[in-house]
């Protein structure tokens, strides 16, 4: 499929298919994150016909950082504007974390735009544990130095398992952070702030209609099993599941479990293509 990238607005993306498709998927960032992070699952899902978009939110890698907090009407506001762009009248969202935070919000908005709901390790409204930790975050993260964060934030991140199995990944990921430039810790905070300020999405669960896979990891400190579960209970005949051994990283730590997952949720969503009647 062909590949176009550009900028809306604020927000920069990555658009893989046909214009005209009507078949495609969104994949909504961590807050830590960036859209190369869905890599491996944009190859997955456009292996299966599906064009795929991916985005940085603004105050995230690619994107503009302008002063926050900004808001997750603000965000699901981004991302139409881009689908309005490439013409696409409705999408299947997947996101994780903050990114299923935003997914959940679009659902809530924009009911007829969203065709399914992937949500991996979302909540939906914050606990005084959750509050805590992201004030954490605020406060490392003011100090702009990246290899002392991310020795903060590692341990509630990932599982134990996952962190002593992978020690490469650790380390480059260590590195990463620690050659991140001001404006990314920047746009971090503001992107935090948004999470403490407007995360009360629990009362609107029942004005979400499409359908929606719930995924947690078992062992997730950071939005623990009963946020997905609060989140599953809220939307009608929504599935949920929960990965063994699996801490709030399902992305990176169980990517085959994922993306089968995924691969198969949106099978059984996807509308069939009438050219297959026709023997076209």
């Amino acid at each position: 499929m062909p590949q176009q990238e550009g900028k809306i607005g604020r927000v920069s993306y990555a658009w893989q298919g046909a214009a005209t498709t009507q078949e495609a998927v969104v994949f909504l960032n961590g807050v830590m994150a960036s859209a190369n992070s869905w890599a491996s699952y944009v190859r997955a899902v456009s292996q299966q016909g599906f064009a795929t978009l991916t985005h940085d939110f603004r105050g995230q890698w690619l994107s503009e950082k302008p002063p926050g907090p900004y808001t997750f009407a603000t965000h699901v506001e981004d991302l139409f504007a881009i689908l309005d762009a490439l013409q696409i009248k409705a999408a299947h969202l997947v996101g994780t974390s903050y990114g299923g935070e935003v997914g959940l919000k679009a659902a809530i908005m924009k009911p007829s735009r969203v065709k399914s709901l992937v949500l991996i390790n979302a909540a939906s409204e914050l606990d005084a544990p959750l509050t805590l930790a992201i004030k954490q975050w605020i406060d490392i993260a003011q100090q702009e130095d990246g290899a002392q964060f991310f020795e903060q934030i590692v341990k509630p991140l990932y599982h134990p398992d996952f962190i002593t199995a992978h020690p490469g990944f650790i380390r480059k990921a260590k590195a990463t952070m620690a050659a991140m430039p001001e404006a990314y810790f920047y746009g971090q905070i503001q992107l935090y702030e948004t999470f403490l300020s407007d995360l009360n999405l629990t009362g609107d669960l029942g004005r979400v209609h499409c359908p929606t896979l719930v995924v947690c990891g078992a062992e997730d400190v950071l939005k623990p099993p009963y946020f997905s579960e609060r989140i599953a209970r809220g939307i009608t005949d929504a599935e949920r599941v929960l990965i063994p051994d699996c801490g709030h990283v399902t992305l990176y730590e169980t990517p085959n479990i994922l993306t089968t997952l995924i691969l198969g949720f949106l099978g059984k969503h996807r509308e069939i293509d009438q050219r297959f009647f026709k023997g076209e």
